[in-house]
């Protein structure tokens, strides 16, 4: 989790005073309360499991969540809890990032998670697993939680990248959501057009993943690649916003269809539609399901048909 404080400014002047434009936002963040948040806001029951420090940004993170209704398992362990500052300067149309880190989880905050997942977890349920995994020696993580879900009849969606993604393919996840450049990392080549990015999902399914997300740079977009075929989504036009949510808003909302057993174009178009909702606010926010179903009109869906090609080589080192 992240505690996310968003300043407006107008020409940022680097060593010199300079005024916040509008009003701040704080939002408790994330990846896996982002989406957690975004679904809320599309009427879907969640549940968070989050691990916090013992600091005065946990305290504000549990305000704004208990404020929000969000009933979460909230993990403490010592030491600070990540934040970021955002500075969005709207002259020159840039966000800059001011970044605090999390203390170290421990195995023990680890093992409290997994209990956490398994006295909550019930057949059918959707578990989101997000956010970075704190050290080398839990890269299985993710793995290890897949098959827990699975084995308690769950269905799972991964928002992880290299060697962490890769151990967990192993498991079969029910769906992996990464970006183009993380999909660049992983096979160690130029993804530069959809017929590329096609090919990488493709093999992404080939080694175990059952359907495959993957944004476009600049939040242009999203291709989704599954064994009943593949499609490319096109946001439609929003107001200037930062761009934080509008990836979480693109899963949750294509989550929210699969869960309502849309098809999968018509689920990946509610994706794109929260998704452009999200691009245009400022700071973290995600649109309820009258204004997402409003905006879905714009957003641009279509099947891709590619040749034939050999299968991207994977990179050895995740």
């Amino acid at each position: 989790p992240s505690l996310d404080r968003t300043i407006v400014t107008h020409f940022l002047g680097l060593g010199y005073r300079n005024r916040i434009t509008e009003s701040t936002r704080l939002d408790p963040a994330g990846g896996a309360m982002n989406v957690a948040r975004a679904l809320y806001r599309l009427g879907k029951r969640i549940h968070p499991i989050i691990v916090l420090g013992d600091d005065a940004t946990a305290i504000a993170y549990r305000a704004l969540i208990r404020e929000q209704g969000l009933d979460a398992d909230v993990i403490t362990t010592q030491g600070a809890t990540r934040s970021r500052i955002i500075i969005f300067d709207t002259g020159h149309h840039s966000e800059t990032e001011i970044v605090e880190e999390a203390a170290t989880i421990q195995e023990d905050d680890l093992n409290r998670v997994i209990l956490a997942l398994r006295a909550s977890i019930h057949p059918g349920d959707y578990v989101v697993l997000a956010g970075r995994v704190p050290d080398d020696d839990w890269v299985d993580l993710y793995t290890r939680l897949t098959r827990i879900i699975h084995e308690e009849g769950g269905y799972v969606a991964v928002l992880a990248a290299g060697s962490v993604l890769m151990e967990t393919l192993a498991e079969q996840p029910d769906l992996v959501a990464l970006t183009q450049t993380e999909v660049e990392a992983v096979f160690n080549f130029p993804v530069r057009q959809i017929d590329d990015i096609v090919t990488c999902g493709r093999r992404l399914i080939e080694t175990g993943a059952r359907r495959a997300l993957i944004a476009l740079s600049h939040s242009e977009g999203a291709v989704l690649v599954s064994e009943e075929g593949q499609w490319a989504c096109d946001l439609g036009e929003s107001e200037e916003g930062t761009s934080g949510g509008v990836w979480e808003g693109l899963i949750a909302g294509f989550l929210a269809g699969w869960l309502e057993q849309l098809s999968l174009d018509h689920a990946l178009r509610l994706g794109g539609a929260a998704a452009t909702f999200a691009a245009g606010q400022v700071g973290i926010e995600f649109g309820g399901r009258d204004e997402i179903r409003r905006l879905a009109s714009s957003v641009s869906v279509a099947p891709v048909e590619t040749p034939d090609v050999p299968s991207a080589p994977m990179n050895p080192s995740g």
